[in-house]
């Protein structure tokens, strides 16, 4: 295992039960590719699980066999059953349903001893002008945050936020609102994950975002992609914004983030393996990059809040391959 830990989504090579990713590869069949990849340590499992009588230990001894682990695992609430909502649906069996789906991936998690239950609550929100009564729904959403972190306080929870698809507005749109629901409850066990496009897709700055989650010790997860800001595209990391992504990166190493750097990437025409061999690529060049500028003119730029410093420090770097003198450090 590499000194950063590296992680992917388990769409990125399996199908999970509502479909995501490519179709036909159950679950150990994804684990199996994932172990293939080499330069990937940890996957992000999705529960349930797919395939044949596919068991805890069935996922335990195909993670064994090939020197990965779970980091994580996420309970997946987006089936097309849930599509007004899983743990805020207005069919109170369908989020008893969910519920179910929260408790088996919890008793999941503690067997595999993954670092954080992952939840996108990607069918809870609304579409349409009063369609729901805005404070009871936030009323269901707090009080189910409450619900799952007071029945496994030994579980830590990850919420993965997200501003609207497949709903036009999601219950949890953006660092800020989740975190002021996880304020009002004070539970160790809830924090954030944070999903670069998913930051982006909110108008937020990525970089911001971890600090405000660090600051309130709710940062327990990171993922990468990138997007064009209108939909969730789900690139490779740094496919467009690569300066966003250079700061995103130098926000996790001054909050000292430790945990695994997952891929979240859903390619519908590059193969997976090659994409997270890529970004991990391009990852492992932005440290190198941060390694090489001095940390103490950048912080001095930043306390002066002078733009055009902070961007010859980085340019400096980014472009010197170029042999231009401002990218170099020079002036005209």
């Amino acid at each position: 295992m590499s000194a950063r830990e590296f992680s992917a989504d388990f769409a990125m090579f399996g199908s999970d039960p509502a479909g995501f990713g490519p179709a036909g590869v159950d679950t150990l069949q994804a684990i199996a590719a994932v172990g293939a990849v080499g330069d990937l340590d940890a996957i992000d499992l999705a529960f349930p699980f797919t395939g044949e009588e596919v068991t805890l230990d069935a996922a335990r001894d195909a993670l064994a066999e090939q020197r990965i682990r779970a980091s994580a695992i996420h309970s997946v609430l987006y089936f097309s059953r849930f599509a007004s909502g899983s743990f805020t649906n207005p069919d109170h069996a369908l989020r008893e349903q969910a519920r179910e789906i929260v408790r088996g991936t919890v008793e999941a998690a503690r067997a595999l001893n993954v670092d954080y239950v992952k939840i996108w609550p990607g069918r809870d929100g609304y579409d349409y002008p009063f369609q729901v009564d805005h404070g009871a729904l936030w009323a269901d959403a707090v009080a189910w945050l409450a619900e799952i972190a007071d029945a496994a306080p030994d579980v830590r929870f990850a919420i993965e936020y997200k501003a609207k698809d497949p709903r036009t507005h999601m219950v949890f749109p953006n660092a800020a609102r989740l975190l002021l629901a996880m304020e009002e409850l004070k539970r160790p066990n809830l924090g954030i994950v944070v999903d670069f496009g998913h930051s982006l897709f909110a108008h937020e700055t990525p970089a911001d975002a971890v600090h405000l989650a660090h600051r309130h010790g709710r940062l327990f997860g990171v993922e990468f992609n990138d997007n064009f800001r209108a939909s969730d595209d789900d690139f490779t990391a740094g496919a467009v914004h690569l300066m966003e992504t250079i700061e995103f990166v130098h926000a996790l190493r001054e909050v000292g983030y430790q945990g695994a750097w997952e891929l979240d990437q859903l390619g519908t025409r590059e193969d997976p393996a090659q994409a997270a061999r890529d970004s991990i690529s391009t990852l492992r060049a932005i440290e190198a990059l941060l390694d090489r500028i001095p940390a103490d003119a950048l912080a001095d730029a930043q306390r002066r809040h002078d733009a055009l410093a902070t961007q010859r420090l980085i340019h400096a770097q980014l472009l010197a391959a170029a042999g231009d003198p401002v990218a170099a450090g020079e002036t005209r």
